[in-house]
C-alpha cells in the first residue's frame, strides 16, 4: 500500500468503458495490452468475425413429394 507499482487487470470488452471511467476519475493511467497468438502486444489485433452457420433442415427428405 502506498508504493509505486503496476497492476494487471484482465477485463472483458463490455466492462472496459467502466474501467476507463474509473481510471479517469482517479487520475490514473491505463495502458491496454492485448494477448494475441500467444504474445502480448500494445497494438489491437484485427480478428475476423465469424459468420453464423446456417441451420440445416433435417426434415428436408420428409418434405419431398412422394411419387404415386
Amino acid at each position: 500500500m502506498g508504493k509505486k507499482g503496476a497492476v494487471v487487470t484482465i477485463v472483458q470488452e463490455n466492462t472496459l468503458p467502466d474501467l476507463k471511467r474509473m481510471m479517469k476519475q482517479l487520475d490514473l493511467s491505463l495502458q491496454e495490452i492485448y494477448l494475441h497468438g500467444g504474445e502480448l502486444t500494445t497494438v489491437q489485433p484485427i480478428v475476423a468475425k465469424q459468420t453464423p452457420k446456417k441451420k440445416k433442415n433435417k426434415n428436408k427428405a420428409s418434405r419431398k413429394k412422394k411419387k404415386s
